[in-house]
């Protein structure tokens, strides 16, 4: 993306440029030289300039003690290589050579964004007449009728996602269709896990029991938060059961290791509390592609199908059903079988190796705790550390890149609300007027519309930055010449937006600085 590349505008003849009056021309020149035209020429101009800028900074070659030693022996030295210095840079030249930026570098990658931005497969809506629910949002169906739970097959479950109305966060209502449990049972069960948070668990936002869900049922709504783009386990690696959608991951000994470290550490959460976690299956945990993230999501679930929190003298035996569990899943993902409970075809696996085999088995028998699996997962956990935090900088590098839009967003939303689109004679709203024919009407010398993305961010970054370059914007019909900088342009708009949302004079007539795309009416609001 280059920083200019100006030529004529779509249908207002005439060019502009940025710098000293004096130097239009030779800027043009220069920038057509070094800053090539739309963004499509952006790779090969890249790299052109780091050709060139090697070349410039090579340092320089002395061969003086070769040469000294060939004449001692009687040789012909060779020539010695001497570069010349570069020169300093010429400060009349008021379009420098810049390094190119790409488009890319301006949005996060694309296979991101699209995991990032997935939507879940909803299969119809529910409709809830009851105010108790009118926070939320339309309701979808993720799961087209209620089924038997995996966690207990007596009790019938089904999936829902929605939008809270007043947070606009997107949740995940799970339904248990008219079970045994009672109104105290759901709030023992929420007090005991609303505090929990962990990187790896989908927090337990809220348990309600009530009869105005589905009319005539008595039904248990816990309330997950929605998490884009995740799969269950057992949709991610084994694919759905009417194999209408085959698996999308596949499974390896790396990310066996990492699965176990998250859910290790996530288990040693709940057990130093001395809280089981209880229901870890392939369908309750969830996958994310993006780092290799695994979230529990059925907190509570098998505390309310079992009538509340685990007593306490019952606490060490679900602890070590947690391990067992555990052990239960990688086993599961490790011979590609989500029904497996044996270790034999484990053990006749020859793409496990030894060190992986005798931690499944040490988890299966459920012989020690916890705290013991972690401690010998320590060179494991180091490991996923890193890995996690390599993680971490990707997505931050890539965030970073759509730091400046939102910023632009408004830039460009401001500019647009004050853009005057009739023939007014203020002077201020010409001026506006043509520094958006400048920004958006270029054509190059066969009439063709420029799309360069770098004209526009470079020309929007000096205006939001009040620089005080200056930039030469031209009429229709080359009659006005305005030569203005970017901070009194800033100036004019900040104050049309600001005109925008004034209060009317109701006695006086009303005078419109322009109309909207649209060609509605406008209403007032914010122009910060």
């Amino acid at each position: 993306m280059s920083e200019g590349g100006f030529g004529k505008r779509r249908r207002r003849r005439g060019g502009g440029g940025t710098g000293p009056v004096g130097n239009q021309g030779q800027g043009q020149q220069q920038q057509q030289q070094h800053h090539g035209g739309n963004n499509n020429n952006h790779q090969g101009g890249g790299q052109q300039h780091h050709h060139q800028h090697q070349q410039q900074h090579q340092p320089q070659q002395h061969h003086t003690p070769a040469s000294q030693q060939q004449q001692q022996q009687g040789g012909v030295s060779p020539p010695t290589m001497v570069q010349p210095a570069v020169p300093a840079r010429d400060a009349s030249k008021v379009f420098p050579m810049a390094p190119y930026v790409p488009v890319s570098n301006l949005t996060i990658q694309q296979q991101l964004r699209e995991q990032l931005l997935a939507q879940p497969e909803k299969k119809g809506t529910t409709v809830v007449a009851s105010a108790k629910f009118s926070h939320f949002l339309t309701i979808s169906n993720l799961e087209s009728e209620p089924a038997p739970s995996s966690l207990d097959p007596e009790y019938s479950s089904q999936v829902y996602h929605t939008t809270n109305r007043y947070s606009g966060k997107q949740v995940v209502l799970r339904r248990l269709v008219d079970p045994k449990i009672s109104p105290d049972t759901c709030t023992a069960v929420f007090e005991s896990l609303r505090h929990f948070r962990h990187p790896n668990l989908v927090p337990l936002d809220g348990v309600i029991w009530t009869t105005d869900f589905v009319l005539g049922h008595n039904d248990v709504i816990a309330e997950y938060r929605f998490h884009r783009g995740a799969k269950t386990l057992l949709s991610a690696f084994f694919g759905s059961p009417d194999q209408q959608q085959p698996p999308t991951q596949e499974v390896t000994e790396a990310l066996l290791w990492s699965i176990a470290c998250q859910l290790a550490g996530l288990i040693r959460t709940f057990h130093d509390a001395g809280v089981p976690l209880r229901g870890l299956h392939l369908t309750k945990i969830l996958y994310l592609p993006v780092g290799q993230r695994v979230l529990f999501a059925g907190a509570g679930l098998k505390d309310l199908m079992s009538g509340g929190p685990a007593p306490k003298d019952s606490i060490e035996k679900s602890q070590r059903a947690d391990v067992i569990s555990l052990g239960l899943l990688l086993l599961k993902l490790a011979t590609r079988n989500p029904t497996c409970i044996s270790l034999e075809p484990l053990q006749k696996l020859t793409t496990v190796s030894p060190v992986l085999l005798h931690f499944i088995t040490t988890c299966v028998d459920g012989t020690v705790k916890i705290e013991d699996l972690c401690r010998g997962l320590g060179e494991r956990m180091s490991m996923e550390v890193g890995h996690q935090l390599g993680t971490a900088d990707f997505l931050m590098q890539e965030c970073a890149k759509e730091v400046h839009n939102g910023r632009l967003m408004k830039l460009l939303m401001k500019l647009n609300f004050a853009f005057a689109a009739d023939i007014s004679p203020d002077p201020e709203m010409i001026a506006l007027r043509l520094l958006f024919q400048y920004l958006f009407h270029q054509v190059d010398e066969n009439g063709a519309p420029r799309t360069d993305w770098g004209h526009v961010f470079f020309a929007l970054n000096k205006l939001d930055t009040r620089s005080p370059d200056v930039v030469q914007l031209m009429s229709e019909n080359d009659g006005t010449l305005l030569v203005i900088s970017f901070a009194d342009l800033r100036t004019l708009l900040d104050r049309a937006a600001a005109s925008l949302v004034q209060k009317p004079d109701v006695s006086a007539p009303s005078q419109s600085m322009g109309t909207g795309v649209s060609g509605g009416s406008r209403t007032p609001g914010s122009m910060a």
